[in-house]
């Protein structure tokens, strides 16, 4: 993600434990993170968890797009609040004309751009 306001804000909802809901260690889950590796890569840093998985995902899945990220954390987490600021993410680049960067497809805005 290229823009650091709307990574803070995403990271600030997604590593807040909701009751009923996921955060960021069931969306890393779901990419293959066990609960060892998701304390040791995610969480002992000095960086938020969410930001932490997000630019590992960008680093070893270049190809994944924001809206597949999406549909992850709406299936996953169960977090529409999060969804809502990753699409409001995905528009912004839109219509500022970021997407015309190299990394864009059909499906999407790259979650590595």
């Amino acid at each position: 993600m290229d823009d650091p306001a709307h990574l803070q804000q995403i990271s600030e909802c997604l590593d807040r434990a909701l009751s009923g809901f996921g955060n960021h260690r069931e969306v890393a889950q779901n990419y293959g993170l066990h609960n060892d590796e998701i304390s040791l890569v995610l969480e002992e840093n000095d960086r938020s968890p969410t930001t932490a998985l997000i630019q590992w995902l960008a680093a070893t899945r270049p190809e994944l797009t924001v809206q597949e990220f999406v549909a992850v954390v709406r299936r996953q987490a169960k977090r529409e609040d999060v969804a809502t600021l990753l699409e409001s993410y995905m528009f912004d680049a839109y219509d500022s004309n970021r997407l015309n960067s190299p990394r864009v497809t059909d499906t999407g805005k790259h979650l590595a751009s």
